[in-house]
């Protein structure tokens, strides 16, 4: 039961979390939140490592599980969620998070093809509902905007549910990634410094990114 304690709390601090990324995007744009995001989590997770005296513990991560948790941070916390931020701008949490939260349709696919493990009647009923809720939120969307007739909104809105679409297909890569690195895990402090360096690579890759960006364009309003 453990494990589904913990899933049933991931799942509210991730509701709770969307309430707070939308309200943060009405001040700065997706990258800079998410930069700023990522480095203060990494920051805490190394402080609280150091505070315990584990620092040692980074350094006994195999470099294979090293590549897997920094290149699954890159595409899941980095690609992914700044795509989640921007898919919350656009169509707001009510909308963006259903979207979102198909990953595990994606993961199934991941599992299938790279794991070969198998798909379950549950688990086949279960793609199937998440197929039919996408089906409503988009048919509901599009119902809405002929409604209205703004050709315009329409076109936001689609541009919209591909990012939260997008956002889904790189999470279900990510976990895919990361689950393959915890598995090599020795413990619970492993798998807390594989999430730490996770965050800490994204961090990383964002700011370098945003460097060029800044130059280019206007990453702030």
């Amino acid at each position: 039961m453990i494990g589904e304690f913990a899933a049933l709390g991931s799942a509210l601090c991730w509701t709770f979390s969307a309430v707070l990324y939308r309200k943060a995007l009405a001040y700065t744009k997706p990258i800079p939140a998410n930069i700023v995001r990522c480095a203060e989590t990494s920051l805490i997770l190394v402080l609280v490592f150091a505070l315990i005296g584990k620092i040692h513990v980074f350094v006994n991560l195999p470099p294979s599980v090293v590549f897997l948790a920094a290149v699954s941070g890159i595409i899941g916390l980095g690609l992914g969620d700044t795509l989640y931020m921007n898919s919350l701008e656009i169509l707001g949490v009510a909308r963006a998070v259903p979207i979102t939260c198909t990953y595990p349709l994606f993961s199934l696919v991941w599992a299938y093809l790279l794991a070969g493990e198998a798909i379950t009647l549950p688990v086949f009923l279960g793609v199937v509902a998440i197929v039919f809720g996408i089906w409503l939120l988009t048919s509901s969307g599009e119902k809405h905007h002929r409604a209205n007739d703004d050709k315009g909104q329409k076109r936001v809105w689609v541009k919209g549910f591909i990012f939260a679409l997008a956002t889904a297909i790189a999470w279900s890569v990510s976990i895919s990634m990361i689950n393959l690195a915890v598995k090599s895990a020795s413990g619970l402090e492993q798998a807390y410094a594989i999430n730490t360096l996770r965050i800490l690579a994204v961090a990383v890759f964002l700011t370098a990114l945003a460097a060029p960006m800044n130059n280019s364009e206007k990453l702030y309003p």
